[in-house]
Parts: C-alpha cells; structure tokens; sequence
C-alpha cells in the first residue's frame, strides 16, 4: 500500500485551448491517487497543481525544478 500513486496513460490528439485558441494538442493522460488517510486534500491538490504546471513546461528533467 502507498500513499501516492502516479500512472500515466496514452497520449492522444485533442482539441484544447492554447493563448486564446482552439488547437490540436497531444494530451496525455495522468491519473494520480492519494491515501487520504495519509494526505489532506489541500497538500494533494498543491502536489497535483504543480505536477500538471512542471509536465506543462518541461522542467521535470531538472530535479532542482521540483519543489
């Protein structure tokens, strides 16, 4: 049993809003599952909120960049 779990699905073109327009975007699909027994939502919903804003730019490769 953990706390916190991550699975990434497929990626799939959608279209999705990007600086005002509609586009074709690849979007990945994330599911992310918490304990919450272990974690309060407002920590989980801090930790998805910048897991989502990390992938969007790019910066996970850098382990620095994880706060």
């Amino acid at each position: 049993m953990h706390s916190l779990g991550v699975s990434l699905g497929s990626i799939t073109k959608k279209p999705w809003v990007v600086e005002g327009e509609v586009r074709i975007r690849e979007i990945m699909h994330l599911t992310v599952t918490f304990d919450h027994d272990v974690i309060d939502g407002m920590p989980a919903q801090r930790f998805t909120r910048d897991l989502v804003s990390h992938l969007e730019k790019g910066s996970l490769g850098d382990a620095r960049a994880v706060n």
